[in-house]
């Protein structure tokens, strides 16, 4: 039980979502915009807009089970930037995992804030005293 290996079926929604949504949005997404069939047995993966999160829906023994993961740094390849028609993509379990392991601190990059030119910066500089 709860198990995304094996002979499952992937299909991506390729376009982001609201990741506010719970089971019964992402059904009604399932059902209603990709024309899948929750009872299946196949999985059903949804990111956000900033790629940073991703879910996965899949009705498993009689349970509809939602699966959820969060980056704290990077993102996701987004699955829409290569300008599909569709809305439903198929992937494989290989490709799913290839698709979160491929971000870390490597493919993060930070950015600085920059101060206005004459700020002072650090508490050495700072005219506060106790």
């Amino acid at each position: 039980m709860f198990s995304l290996g094996g002979n499952i079926r992937f299909w991506l929604y390729s376009r982001p979502v609201d990741m506010r949504k719970s089971f019964n949005g992402l059904s009604a997404i399932v059902t209603g915009k990709m024309g899948g069939n929750l009872r299946s047995g196949d999985a059903f993966v949804f990111l956000n807009a900033t790629c940073k999160h991703l879910r996965v829906l899949r009705y498993d023994d009689g349970v509809l089970v939602m699966y959820a993961a969060r980056l704290a740094l990077g993102r996701m390849h987004a699955p829409w930037s290569a300008g599909n028609a569709g809305e439903t993509m198929s992937i494989t379990h290989s490709e799913l995992l290839r698709m979160v392991s491929l971000v870390g601190e490597s493919t993060y990059v930070k950015r600085m804030r920059q101060l206005p030119r004459g700020s002072r910066t650090g508490p050495e500089k700072s005219s506060f005293s106790l």
